[in-house]
């Protein structure tokens, strides 16, 4: 059976998600979806990143003052 493409999720009818219990089951695909794509990845380094650079009470006080500009 042909792979997937990285964008297609799991199907939302019984006969689609029944089809996934079985492919997955007889081990034809692994049910853990491969890595994120290149911009979630970029997102997800540069946020570890930024958190790694900030003093542990700047990164309190960035979040108190977002909170504050959101709820007025």
């Amino acid at each position: 059976m042909p792979s997937r493409p990285r964008s297609e999720q799991r199907p939302l009818d019984v006969i689609g998600c029944a089809t996934d219990v079985v492919i997955i089951a007889t081990g034809e695909i692994d049910e853990t979806f491969l890595e994120k794509l290149g911009r979630v990845r970029f997102g997800i380094a540069v946020a570890k990143a930024r958190t790694e650079a900030l003093m542990p009470g700047q990164l309190r006080e960035i979040a108190k003052e977002a909170a504050r500009k959101g709820w007025g």
